[in-house]
Formats: C-alpha cells, sequence, structure tokens
C-alpha cells in the first residue's frame, strides 16, 4: 500500500526532504528496525496518550520506553495512559497501528477537540536521522532530526527511560 497522498503533500508543504524506505510487512517499532537494519534509536515510536485534560502525541525512539511519569507532569495532569487501539481508531481518522507523528493529519472526531499537542524524546539528539512509520505497514519515512522536528512541531522534551528486556 503506497505512502497516503495527504502525508506525501503534508511533507511538501513543509518543505522538508525525506526518503521513502521499501520494507516488508511490519507491525512494530523493533520489527522495523530488525528489517531496515537499523538501530533502535533511530526508529521513532508514536504513541497516543490519553489524560483526564484531552490527548497527546509522544514520540519516543524504539530501543527506550515512555515514561508515563514524565509525561504526567509535563502536561501537568492527574491521570494518563496509553490509548488503545480502539481508541486510536476512534478518535482519529486512521487504520489500526498506521498511526504517523505528523498531528496536524488527524481531524480529531470530537467536537471542540483541540489540535494534537506533540512531544518528542530529547534522546533523539543523538542520532542524525529518524525513521518514522508512513502510515502504512510497509514503507516507512527516513529524514534528519531537523527534518522531522520541523514536520512534526514538536516540542522537545525528556519523556523516555531505558528499556528493560530484549524489545
Amino acid at each position: 500500500m503506497p505512502i497516503a497522498k495527504k502525508v506525501l503533500k503534508y511533507l511538501e508543504d513543509h518543505k522538508v526532504s525525506f526518503k521513502t524506505l521499501e520494507h516488508k510487512v511490519v507491525y512494530t517499532a523493533y520489527d522495523t528496525a530488525q528489517t531496515l537494519r537499523r538501530k533502535l534509536q533511530e526508529i521513532a515510536k508514536t504513541l497516543l496518550i490519553k489524560t483526564d485534560k484531552g490527548y497527546a502525541l509522544v514520540i519516543v525512539p524504539a530501543s527506550r520506553m515512555v515514561d508515563l511519569q514524565k509525561v504526567k507532569k509535563i502536561l501537568k495532569v492527574k491521570r494518563i495512559e496509553i490509548a488503545k487501539e480502539r481508541t486510536m481508531k476512534t478518535l482519529l481518522t486512521m487504520k489500526s497501528g498506521s498511526i504517523v507523528p505528523f498531528a496536524k493529519l488527524y481531524r480529531l472526531k470530537k467536537k471542540g477537540a483541540e489540535q494534537l499537542p506533540v512531544y518528542i524524546d530529547s534522546a533523539f539528539t543523538r542520532v542524525k536521522k529518524i525513521v518514522a512509520s508512513a502510515g502504512t505497514f510497509t514503507e516507512s519515512l527516513e529524514m534528519s532530526v531537523k527534518n522531522f522536528l520541523k514536520a512534526t512541531e514538536a516540542k522537545k522534551v525528556s519523556i523516555s527511560k531505558a528499556r528493560t528486556g530484549k524489545k
């Protein structure tokens, strides 16, 4: 399945250069790294976070885990959790498992909902390029960290912690 035209237009409108990486079907950031023979810290894992005040997108390297306590503190909320897949499908106009890091592409289905804020982990400053979902299971996008930050319009913060275990 080719990259959605709206993703390509969005990147073109933001004047960011990127490379399309075709690969076998993958469902996780870990599998993307393995398939593309890339380091986990170069792979962007995008998560929808649900709080008592709304939703946000957070982007962390696949080599790390999102630290919900740090995110909770940054967002100044009382309750926080990673949104369930069903919530992502109903809230965002997307197919299951195909979330992209560009929040402006999503029109929230709830009336009066504001644009999703985006937070990217500062650990990405240690890599030269970032590989992110292109919204399909067979293609990813590669771009410089500078272009990725420009395209996501994300606020850079420390929101991850070291992984425990193999993945």
